[in-house]
């Protein structure tokens, strides 16, 4: 049975909660990566990578213009893509290890600091 919920005068269908029966995560197989940042570059790819490097630098642009901000973002450089791969590598791993809290990844505690081989 599907719902409508109105929000002021817009009305949003509920989602159905069927059972996902398809095959969770990548189903890429990368060989013996060296770092995160080849294996951003497989999943993403460099076009999509060159994108978002594009997109992100026009959006700094454009809000730096249109808004007070700090003096500190706008002495901001544009960021780079290899930047963007490594922001990229780094939402990939925190997804496939899983931490307590999201200060215990940068942690230098052997206890739970997570090996950078991994």
């Amino acid at each position: 049975m599907i719902k409508q919920v109105t929000y002021g005068v817009k009305l949003i269908k509920e989602p159905s909660n069927e059972p996902f029966l398809g095959t969770a995560g990548l189903n890429i197989v990368i060989d013996n990566p060296e770092s995160f940042v080849e294996v951003v570059s497989s999943v993403i790819g460099d076009n999509r990578i060159q994108l978002l490097t594009e997109r992100c630098n026009l959006y700094h642009r454009h809000n730096t213009e249109k808004c007070k901000v700090l003096p500190k973002i706008l002495k901001r450089s544009i960021i780079t893509p290899e930047e963007v791969r490594k922001f990229w590598g780094l939402i990939i791993f925190m997804g496939q290890v899983r931490k307590e809290s999201i200060r215990n990844y940068w942690s230098t505690d052997p206890t739970i600091s997570t090996p950078s081989h991994y």
